[in-house]
């Protein structure tokens, strides 16, 4: 999974991040996004992550969030992009 952060001022966030997927069969729990190489939403960048999303069926869609905390928890979202075999059965 791929999320790129919009470029200019206010667009990185040091909030914690959750994904929620959903799909034809229910929807995962909250799925925080952590870097092993922080910051992981750097203006401009895309930052890489490995999901699982079990046995949900077809995603139908997502919901990403964050807590507002930290120091700079402005956030924007250029993209989202989910491929690759997230779904088990």
């Amino acid at each position: 999974m791929t999320i790129k952060t919009s470029e200019g001022e206010h667009t990185a966030t040091t909030a914690k991040v959750t994904l929620t997927v959903y799909g034809t069969n229910g929807h995962t729990a909250p799925l925080p996004l952590v870097s092993p190489t922080p910051p992981a939403f750097i203006p401009g960048q895309e930052a890489q992550f490995d999901i699982s999303v079990g046995s949900i069926g077809q995603i139908s869609k997502i919901r990403l969030e964050h807590d507002n905390s930290g120091s700079r928890p402005d956030w924007r979202v250029d993209y989202v992009s989910i491929s690759g075999p997230l779904v088990s059965g």
